[in-house]
């Protein structure tokens, strides 16, 4: 299968990590035994390709991080179960609402048992659905969120929702870490809350718009850099190539997003140290309306994977361009006849 030929690519270049995003708005593709209508008719995967994939993954020293993506971009969720997740625009802040997603991810630990991280999103939810609803503002009241802490800005409804973003990381966070594993999320909350949130948590800066890499870092979270150019291939609109790839490194960063201060440019951290890793993504939301549209996104990650992971393994490039070009050329060569 597909998936298979990218754990080959992972296995070749000695990449540890397999990313798979598996739910969004358009689909749950996962089984799931406690919430068996989640999974999307006709756009999942069954046990046994699950249980198939996981293991063939393992032999190869590959480590799959599964993605379940809450409280946003979580409609196939909500509308399979609205009588636990609510009917708003994202996963109603309740207590049976989040107590069902804790026994949600406790699932995913199991089905994905060597995963050292499980990946929870947290980017992108529309949180002001939570403050126009009286049951979620009651239930975070419950909880004696303090959610008077920033009025003195004018914004202390957003950053009440915040709050409760907080709360809902961290009681997902709780789980992952019992089942003994590490929780990422998605750089989707502001500074202004870094401190309710708990350090157990690994960050992905990609939009840098929530915040910036460097407040991260120095409130003390750990940080993936999946920055927007040239870690994201987006086929057939965005493709940086394998140029930027070599030229780019882990403290670099730069913005999809005009509202971002990085828009435009690159920023670059003065020590990547504190950043422990970097990531090729890949948002194929409009491969179907293209002929061949899977085989060409392979084609380019497989361009951009070598540099991508040699410039997040070195601190300092061996040879110049043209040496790597030539080595990545035979290199290819070989991973082509491996994969046939």
């Amino acid at each position: 299968s597909l998936l298979k030929k990218y754990v080959d690519m992972c296995w070749f270049y000695k990449i540890k990590f397999l990313h798979l995003h598996l739910s969004d708005d358009q689909a749950y593709t996962l089984p799931s035994d406690i919430f068996p209508k989640l999974t999307t008719p006709h756009n999942c995967f069954s046990r046994e390709e699950i249980n198939d994939l996981v293991e063939y993954a393992h032999l190869r020293g590959v480590q799959i991080v599964p993605e379940i993506d809450t409280p946003g971009h979580s409609t196939k969720i909500r509308e399979a179960y609205p009588e636990i997740f609510g009917e708003l625009e994202v996963m109603e802040f309740s207590e049976r609402s989040i107590g069902a997603a804790k026994e949600l991810f406790g699932e995913i630990c199991r089905m994905f048992p060597y995963s050292e991280y499980i990946h929870m999103g947290a980017d992108e939810a529309n949180l002001m659905d939570w403050n126009n609803s009286e049951k979620c503002i009651e239930y975070g009241l419950s909880l004696d969120i303090d959610i008077d802490t920033f009025k003195q800005d004018g914004s202390q409804f957003w950053r009440r929702s915040e709050r409760f973003l907080v709360h809902y990381i961290n009681e997902i966070s709780e789980v992952i870490v019992k089942n003994g594993r590490k929780p990422i999320v998605w750089e989707g909350f502001h500074r202004d809350v870094n401190e309710y949130i708990t350090r157990d948590v690994t960050v992905m800066v990609f939009e840098s718009l929530y915040q910036l890499a460097p407040s991260l870092i120095n409130d003390g979270f750990k940080v993936i850099n999946c920055s927007w150019r040239p870690t994201y291939v987006v086929v057939p609109a965005w493709f940086w190539g394998k140029t930027e790839a070599y030229n780019w490194d882990i403290g670099s960063f730069s913005a999809v997003h005009p509202q971002s201060p990085y828009y435009g440019g690159i920023f670059k951290l003065d020590s990547p140290k504190s950043i422990i890793g970097g990531q090729l993504n890949s948002w194929g939301d409009t491969l179907a309306s293209i002929p061949n549209g899977l085989e060409e996104e392979f084609e380019r990650i497989l361009e951009d994977a070598p540099a991508i992971a040699e410039n997040t393994w070195n601190k300092k490039k061996r040879g110049d361009y043209n040496d790597f070009v030539k080595c990545d050329n035979h290199c290819a060569s070989i991973f082509r006849k491996i994969i046939k």
